[in-house]
């Protein structure tokens, strides 16, 4: 099994360097410690890989509230593409998508595909609202707009999440239901 690690900061130390060069790692996931400025996240994500070419780095980009670039570029948050255009949600996506590239990001651990159905759902703030189409729609846009940059998409926060008003970072949710959506 390989694992992706996060670094402490925006330079390689001695000991990540060597834990970099270790046979059990998939890659290296960018944090918001991790992110200063365009031209300094470029170059640490180069050093990264001359470490040790073969590894991955991801990072969390859903946008909104859980965005690692909100000062380099525009925020919009999942809920906020659910009131928009395909196309105006095309456009958004595919600017991202080929920033995340350029900038030398392999895997985007977005889109958030879970129904969230009330106001007070832990996920609420970090899905797309709407029915299942709605969803499944714009999580095509976003998925085929990163595709399309080079960036492998991961999928998360499914099934059921939605339901949950608990933080998963934080406790087990646990959700009642007794039918079928």
């Amino acid at each position: 099994m390989r694992y992706f690690i996060s670094l402490s900061s925006t330079k390689i130390s001695d000991s990540e360097a060597k834990i970099l060069r270790s046979n059990y790692l998939a890659g290296v996931v960018l944090f918001g410690k991790n992110i200063a400025s365009y031209k300094t996240t470029k170059k640490f994500i180069t050093e990264i890989k001359s470490v040790n070419k073969d590894l991955l780095v991801a990072v969390d980009e859903e946008g909104g509230i859980v965005s690692r670039f909100s000062h380099l570029i525009p925020n919009f948050s999942q809920p906020y593409c659910s009131t928009l255009s395909l196309g105006e949600v095309k456009k958004y996506y595919n600017f991202r998508s080929r920033f995340l590239k350029e900038i030398g990001i392999d895997i985007n651990f977005a889109p958030v595909v879970d129904l969230v159905f009330n106001e007070n759902a832990y996920m609420y703030k970090r899905s797309y609202i709407g029915n299942i189409a709605k969803v499944i729609e714009l999580s095509k846009v976003c998925i085929e707009e990163q595709r399309k940059a080079g960036l492998a998409s991961c999928i998360k926060h499914f099934p059921g999440h939605g339901r949950s008003v608990e933080d998963s970072h934080k406790g087990l949710p646990v959700i009642n239901i007794t039918e079928r959506v």
